[in-house]
């Protein structure tokens, strides 16, 4: 089986990292080793407003008919940790693996298992001067509780998570399939209160939420 594959990339003002376009350049050379991709479609979209983008993505990856959706938002530094010698072999972190090649065997391997439509993610960070780890699990009591920065960064492969920030994300698009309700858009914030002046949940904790009530789990690497 071979699958299709939508980039999305909501670049918000039209700014984006200056990084992306040389994690581009390398992605689609490396694509060639990732058994089972069949085409790529780029979507870049601008608006100010980011879980409108994000539903932008998701209507065009329909259209496109992609089995996948891969999020690049434009603040990340993609494989930041992972810098390959000539020989393939990491130096800057001996034990950090290029995200995409993990996400896409990881998704290809559910999808032989017959594995329910998942959501494949790489860690993401608030802004400095805390710089919060962007990720969340359940407690005892069932409250969302954020992972540490010394935590995070201990873990190692990859982990079932309840949330986690939507910067860097490999989306099977069964799990939208499951979600659609008319009246209800993929992307939406949560209030505390009805005059929606207070967010509860951000957009992409309120979709990881969702996801994991539908039975959809969120891995984390």
């Amino acid at each position: 089986m071979t699958y299709r594959i939508c980039v999305a990339r909501p670049a918000g003002h039209k700014l984006e990292c200056p990084d992306m376009g040389t994690y581009l350049a390398q992605w689609i050379n490396d694509l060639k080793n990732c058994s089972g991709a069949s085409g790529v479609d780029f979507f870049t979209v601008s608006n100010p407003r980011i879980r409108m983008m994000r539903n932008m993505c998701v209507a065009h990856a329909f259209k496109k008919k992609a089995d996948f959706l891969l999020f690049l938002d434009p603040d990340h530094r993609v494989d930041k940790y992972v810098q390959l010698d000539p020989q393939g072999k990491t130096r800057s972190t001996p034990d950090a693996t290029p995200f995409f090649p993990a996400a896409w065997a990881l998704a290809l391997q559910h999808r032989q298992q017959n594995h329910p439509p998942a959501v494949y993610a790489g860690p993401y960070c608030g802004c400095p001067p805390h710089m919060p780890v962007q990720t969340f699990t359940k407690n005892k009591q069932g409250q969302l509780v954020r992972l540490g920065r010394d935590q995070a960064a201990g873990l190692r492969g990859w982990h079932q998570v309840t949330a986690t920030g939507t910067g860097l994300m490999l989306i099977d698009m069964r799990v939208f399939e499951r979600l659609r309700r008319p009246d209800v858009p993929f992307f939406k914030d949560t209030y505390v209160d009805p005059s929606e002046v207070k967010i509860k949940y951000s957009q992409d904790v309120d979709f990881c939420l969702r996801c994991g009530a539908a039975g959809m789990p969120i891995y984390l690497n």
